[in-house]
């Protein structure tokens, strides 16, 4: 992961480590695996150079890793990065792929096919690209505001940030274009496919931020042609398994409850609309879990 921006954050810095060698990988990805809830890998970059995890590397962490019983996510770029994540044994990818040909459907049912018959569970990120495919520009940002996941008066704050206007280190305006529509028009296919899709943001460098970043990933699953009851998912059941939780209710469980006004099965707007949320219940008391598990 040489040379990715996490390197540069001293916020995230500290949690990150660059590796380059089987043995290192594995030790490092054994070290910390009590305390963290699962690792995340970047997987980018052409085969043998110098930026990009060694394979051997990849597959010394994940075993690491799964000795540990923790999960783990890999960051891909291409579909040659995903099927080797797969055949390392990531249990989840990060970022819809690049396509070789984004006019044709095939890459995407193969890659399906692939992630279907692993039960690898799959992280497209579509608001990610749309961010940085838009690169800040105004039209974008006012299409947030018609949406409802941005006001007026978040446009000022949004432009002044750095980034705004500034190409992303690693992925162009033009790639995540094309990283964005290709996973629009597929993401219907692979959950036809049977592929587990969860919901992910990232990051929120040009939305208001990551809560209403996670939203506008809902919106972005279902206007891709998920079934509301598969966005539900990916934001709930899916999202869990990947890091090796649950997302059941029981007695006793302490769980982010969201209380809606109205039914998300009925209407994706129910759930993105925020002013439909009633509140945040942190801890579930015991009676309540007996009523939600039954």
């Amino acid at each position: 992961m040489k040379g990715w921006p996490i390197l540069a954050d001293p916020k995230r810095a500290p949690i990150a480590r660059q590796i380059d060698d089987a043995d290192v990988a594995y030790r490092q990805a054994l070290e910390p695996a009590d305390q963290v809830d699962f690792i995340k890998c970047i997987y980018d970059g052409e085969p043998g150079a110098p930026d990009k995890l060694p394979f051997d590397a990849l597959k010394a962490i994940v075993a690491a890793a799964h000795e540990k019983d923790k999960k783990v996510l890999v960051h891909v770029h291409e579909r040659g990065d995903l099927e080797e994540a797969v055949a390392a044994g990531a249990d989840g990818i990060e970022h819809a792929f690049q396509p070789q040909d984004p006019g044709s459907t095939a890459e995407a049912r193969d890659v399906a096919a692939l992630l279907a018959e692993t039960n690898t569970c799959y992280c497209p990120t579509l608001v990610t690209w749309e961010q940085l495919a838009h690169n800040g520009d105004i039209g974008c940002l006012h299409q947030l505001v018609d949406d409802g996941f941005a006001t007026h008066d978040d446009i000022p704050e949004i432009t002044a940030r750095p980034i705004c206007g500034s190409e992303f280190p690693r992925h162009s305006a033009q790639d995540s274009h094309i990283r964005f529509d290709y996973a629009m028009r597929t993401l219907g296919l692979m959950h036809d496919a049977g592929v587990r899709i969860s919901a992910g943001s990232d990051v929120a460098l040009l939305m208001p931020s990551p809560p209403v970043a996670l939203l506008r990933e809902l919106h972005l699953l279902a206007k891709a042609g998920l079934p509301l009851p598969a966005v539900l998912a990916a934001g709930t059941r899916h999202s869990a398994e990947k890091i090796g939780r649950q997302a059941t209710i029981t007695v006793g469980s302490v769980a982010d409850a969201l209380l809606l006004d109205a039914d998300p099965y009925a209407d994706i707007t129910h759930l993105i609309d925020r002013s439909r949320h009633i509140g945040t219940v942190r801890a579930v008391r015991p009676s309540w879990g007996e009523h939600l598990a039954r």
